[in-house]
């Protein structure tokens, strides 16, 4: 299914990007990982917590304990026995077609550190995604970075993306300690007012989602842009999954002082929000997004994805394409608690009856049919479940991640190299 003919779930979830999400979630973070990785956390192994969640630790908080002192070494270690490296792999960035498999070359920004108390330099924890990791087995690698000092193991990681993917404030990403605060970023089933947001959105219906969430969505005037390119951007921003309920004040928390910032969402084009600090960009006084070109706000902070981005696991699971048992323990709590009123209210689980698929023809390879779902779930040969369960099966064993992981990196000449060893850096 491609091109208009794709069926949506919602319109900022299609039909192609609900697939890289379930296989992302079901083999690249199997059940097996995540109990290894929660067992050696609590038993204060964070390093075989992260062996077991396929992350390398390039780093020695005995060398930043000689170097910078007790402070930062003992924050350091800290965080290091709360990170949950395998919630960390869920949440990182991944590619929204095909097996959806880890971005690479990214560059993750987790926690920071005063390089010494007098000093306003930082040292940075971070995630990092380099192509020669990925290749070995879809491994990610943590480290130190401090911005004066190369780090060898950062080989072609994109540094200057790093804003857009930090989570210096966004813990519940990553750190054990802080994941029941995910539910903040889902929590909506009390407000009516940004339900109707989200519903909106559902059914790509822009400016009217934009304005119950308090935004303005800002036209071009005719002749300041082609009319081919204003239809583009158009259709690209219905797609684009921005977590609208209480999406201001998560701006304001985030970049407090900027009165315009930019969202960069791929796909050819950028948001840029304006009036956030008060000044007047609208007849109304509110605030105002605007989408355009890439090249647009190129001046302008650029929003972390952490703050603008709808979780994925919301939508998977109100729309039932994935199972409450199939995420990850941490992140289920919040989930689960806040989507059940977001649900197709025609749609009770167990029930079967028409799933928005339904509503458009999906080509299933020999005619045009429509999609019904039993238990809340699709049951044609474009079922999502059916799709990724076979990629799961073309391999020997269950579908555990080594399997699904062999499989992926076979498919290039460097996956099938013997797996690297990372240097410990500081």
């Amino acid at each position: 299914m491609t091109g208009d003919g794709e069926v949506r779930w919602s319109a900022t979830l299609s039909d192609t990007r609900a697939r890289a999400a379930i296989s992302a979630r079901r083999h690249g973070v199997p059940g097996t990982m995540i109990e290894s990785a929660a067992r050696r956390r609590a038993a204060g192994d964070w390093r075989g917590a992260c062996d077991a969640a396929d992350a390398d630790v390039c780093l020695n908080p005995d060398a930043i304990r000689r170097r910078h002192g007790a402070e930062p070494a003992d924050a350091l270690l800290a965080d290091l026995r709360n990170l949950a490296p395998d919630l960390l792999r869920w949440h990182l960035p991944r590619c929204g077609h095909g097996d959806g498999l880890l971005r690479g070359n990214l560059l993750v920004p987790l926690a920071d550190y005063a390089e010494r108390p007098d000093s306003h330099r930082r040292l940075i924890l971070a995630a990092a995604t380099p192509s020669a990791a990925l290749a070995a087995g879809q491994r990610i690698v943590l480290t130190v970075v401090k911005s004066d000092v190369p780090n060898p193991v950062l080989h072609g990681v994109h540094r200057g993306s790093a804003h857009r993917y930090s989570l210096l404030r966004h813990r519940m990403f990553w750190d054990a300690r802080h994941a029941p605060a995910l539910r903040e970023l889902i929590n909506v089933a009390d407000v009516p007012a940004l339900q109707r947001s989200t519903r909106l959105q559902d059914a790509g219906q822009v400016a009217d989602a934009w304005a119950a969430a308090g935004i303005e969505l800002v036209e071009r005037p005719p002749g300041q842009a082609r009319d081919e390119e204003h239809r583009r951007l158009t259709r690209w921003l219905a797609t684009v999954p921005v977590n609208l309920p209480s999406l201001v004040q998560r701006v304001r928390t985030a970049l407090p002082g900027a009165d315009e910032v930019v969202i960069r969402a791929g796909g050819g084009g950028v948001i840029v929000l304006r009036g956030l600090e008060g000044s007047p960009r609208s007849a109304s006084g509110s605030v105002t997004a605007e989408a355009g070109p890439t090249v647009a706000g190129r001046h302008l902070p650029v929003l972390p994805e952490a703050v603008w981005l709808r979780p994925v696991d919301a939508d998977l699971v109100r729309f039932g394409l994935l199972r409450p048992q199939e995420l990850h323990p941490l992140v289920a709590p919040a989930v689960l608690q806040n989507t059940d009123e977001l649900a197709d209210p025609g749609r009770t689980p167990g029930s079967t009856g028409p799933c928005p698929a339904s509503r458009r023809p999906a080509r299933t390879g020999r005619a045009d049919r429509r999609c019904w779902c039993p238990a809340a779930r699709p049951d044609t040969a474009s079922s999502i479940s059916t799709a990724v369960g076979s990629r799961s099966t073309t391999t020997t064993g269950p579908p555990a991640n080594g399997c699904w992981r062999a499989s992926a990196a076979s498919r290039t000449r460097a996956g099938r190299r013997r797996a690297i060893s990372m240097p410990e850096r500081m």
